[in-house]
This record gives structure tokens, C-alpha cells and sequence, in this order.
């Protein structure tokens, strides 16, 4: 009973020593996280890719850095733009730590507890945010930054791009000071004055006022146009009608023997194939004879 006892009481000291000594078995490093492992529990010896390790040295301790992609938001509605207008943004900011050996040591060395802690490099992310967005949109107009061009007409997509664009440069600087990457920066919102938005809408409206008045200015001025060329054909025409007419006339006053043909040719016209004819003395009218219709014979008493 005293060997056992003994036995155990060594056994027992052994695992205090051992864990009291930080050693560890069959510790998981995930895929998205890199290990590093401690000698006396702060020098970095070694940092391990994604695997399972065991350590056996006094002092020995394996720690983890997460080196996948972490999202945080920002917003300030206290902006102001290079023309001196006041402006909320409101952005999503992807970014994460370097996973090289050389960057995951230097933030271990420089920024202990942001490497290993999430929450604080979250923070630390987010105190060089509000420098960055006060440089940026004092940069831009207003009209700029809403993607508004000369003619009045708003393209949002143009505006947010050139913030995205603007703050992922600079920003990418400032991130890269505490070895962390940024991923992608995401502008949620640009938020001009209420007021502002209101002068935009009118000033929007008015401008297609003005365009369908002009609109409608041209086709009047078309339509008096064709009127215009219609009443100048419709001149001509009646002109040279009266032409042909004095035309005709003149020629029956000097040929009698048109005037004659005319006579029978109408008279051949009014009898046709009827059977009765009338003898007409010669000099007689003969569209008194006619209908209203100017074809129709009317009889004459026998």
C-alpha cells in the first residue's frame, strides 16, 4: 500500500511539473490560423502552419493568430467636403493579418495583445479609420463624392467608386504600420444634407421642365414649318390651275375651230348612244343642258 502510494504521488508531481512546466499534446493549429510556439512563454521559437503538435520543454507554450478575414463597420456623420458641405459616410471594412513568418513575429514583438486578440485588432483598425475619412472627403466636392456631373445627372455608382477607391489607398498605408492587410473597403452610405437632396430634386425636376418645353418648342416650329410648305405648294398649285384656265380660254378666243371641236365633243358626250336627237341652233349654250351632275341630259320637249 505504501508503493502505491508513493507511486501515485510521483505520478501526480510529474503532471504538475509537466503542465506547470506549459508543456502541451496534440494542440490543433486550424486552417485559417497560424501557431506559434513559445519558449518561457513569450520569444516566439518556431511559427507552425495548420497541423497538430506536441511540446515538451519547460516554459514550452503554443499560442494561435488567426490570419483569416475580420469585417468591421464605420460610420461619422460629422464629414465635411472639399467645397465645405457637410457629409455622413458610412463604410464596411474587410482586412486581416499577415501570414508570413516575418509579419506574424514583428506583430507578436510590436503589438502583442492585437495579435493574437481579435477584438483588439478590430479596435486598433478602427482608431485609423476617422483620420483617413477626414482626409478623403476633404479631397471631393460634394457633387463629386455623389457622382454628380455638369449636366445635373446623379450616377451613384461614379461617386462611390471614388470614395472606395480613395479610402482603400490610403487606408491600405495606415493597416500596413501593424502588418495587417486590407481586404476590401465596402461604402455602405454617403449622406448629404437633407436640404441638399431636396435643392437636387428640384433642380432635377426644372431641368425636364426645361427640356420638354424645348421639346415641345421645336415640334411647334417644325409643324409650322410643314404648314408653311404645305400653303406654298397649295399656292402654286392654285396659280398655275389659273394659268391652264386663262391658258384654255385664250386658245378658244383665237381658234374657232378648237372652240368648235370643244362644241361637238361635249355635244358627243351628252347623247352618247341615245337613240333621239336634238338639233341645237348653232352658238346655243349647251351646259344649260346639262345636269347638276354635269353629265346627266336634260330632256328637252319635243
Amino acid at each position: 500500500m505504501k508503493a502505491n502510494k508513493k507511486y501515485f504521488m510521483v505520478i501526480a508531481l510529474l503532471l504538475i511539473a509537466i503542465t506547470s512546466g506549459g508543456c502541451y499534446w496534440n494542440r490543433p493549429v486550424e486552417e485559417f490560423e497560424r501557431g506559434l510556439r513559445l519558449a518561457e512563454g513569450v520569444r516566439i521559437e518556431k511559427v507552425l502552419p495548420p497541423g497538430r503538435y506536441n511540446g515538451g520543454g519547460w516554459f514550452t507554450e503554443l499560442e494561435t493568430v488567426n490570419v483569416s478575414a475580420l469585417t468591421a463597420q464605420w460610420s461619422d456623420e460629422s464629414l465635411v467636403t472639399k467645397d465645405k458641405q457637410p457629409i455622413s459616410l458610412s463604410l464596411s471594412i474587410t482586412f486581416s493579418r499577415k501570414s508570413d513568418e516575418d509579419s506574424i513575429k514583428s506583430m507578436w514583438s510590436e503589438y502583442n495583445y492585437e495579435a493574437i486578440s481579435d477584438e483588439a485588432l478590430t479596435a486598433l483598425v478602427l482608431t485609423r479609420v476617422p483620420r483617413v475619412a477626414k482626409g478623403v472627403t476633404a479631397k471631393y466636392t460634394l457633387d463629386s463624392m455623389l457622382g454628380i456631373d455638369d449636366s445635373g445627372t446623379i450616377n451613384e455608382e461614379i461617386g462611390r467608386e471614388i470614395v472606395q477607391q480613395a479610402m482603400s489607398n490610403a487606408l491600405e498605408r495606415e493597416l500596413a504600420e501593424f502588418f495587417v492587410v486590407l481586404r476590401d473597403v465596402g461604402v455602405n452610405n454617403i449622406g448629404p444634407e437633407p436640404g441638399y437632396m431636396e435643392l437636387l430634386v428640384k433642380k432635377a425636376n426644372s431641368k425636364v421642365e426645361r427640356e420638354v418645353a424645348i421639346e415641345q418648342a421645336l415640334t411647334a416650329e417644325e409643324n409650322l414649318k410643314k404648314e408653311e410648305k404645305q400653303t406654298a405648294i397649295n399656292v402654286e398649285l392654285a396659280r398655275r390651275e389659273r394659268l391652264v384656265e386663262e391658258e384654255s380660254a385664250e386658245v378658244y378666243d383665237n381658234s374657232p375651230e378648237l372652240y368648235e371641236l370643244e362644241r361637238i365633243r361635249l355635244m358627243a358626250e351628252m347623247f352618247g348612244q341615245n337613240d333621239k336627237v336634238w338639233f341645237i341652233p348653232q352658238g346655243t349654250d349647251i351646259t344649260l343642258l346639262l345636269g347638276e351632275d354635269g353629265n346627266k341630259v336634260v330632256p328637252l320637249e319635243p
